[in-house]
C-alpha cells in the first residue's frame, strides 16, 4: 500500500483527497501546517507528499515545505503541489 502525506488547510480539498485515497487503497495522512507535515515526513518517509502551494502565509507555502524537507536531509520522496480556490470563495 502506498503512503501519501497531504498538506492542506482547506477542508473541502482535504475531504476530496481522503475520498480519492480511500477509493484507490492509499494510506493517507493529512496535515494543515508546515510544522506538523515536516515532523511526519521525517518520521514516516511517505512515498509521496502533495502540498498546497498557498498554505497560509509566510513560510507556510508548499515551496517552503519542500525546501525545509530537503534541508532536513529528507531524500527520495516525491513532492507535488496543488492549489485552488478556497471553499469559502466558491
Amino acid at each position: 500500500m502506498k503512503n501519501l502525506l497531504h498538506v492542506e488547510d482547506d477542508q473541502l480539498w482535504k475531504e476530496l483527497f481522503a475520498e480519492m485515497a480511500g477509493d484507490l487503497g492509499i494510506n493517507l495522512r493529512q496535515f494543515s501546517s508546515k510544522e506538523a507535515a515536516l515532523a511526519a515526513i521525517k518520521e514516516t518517509r511517505p512515498d509521496i507528499v502533495i502540498t498546497d502551494l498557498h498554505l497560509g502565509k509566510g513560510d507556510q507555502s508548499g515551496y517552503a515545505i519542500a525546501k525545509a524537507a530537503k534541508e532536513a536531509g529528507v531524500s527520495n520522496i516525491t513532492i507535488a503541489s496543488e492549489t485552488g480556490t478556497p471553499s469559502q470563495q466558491i
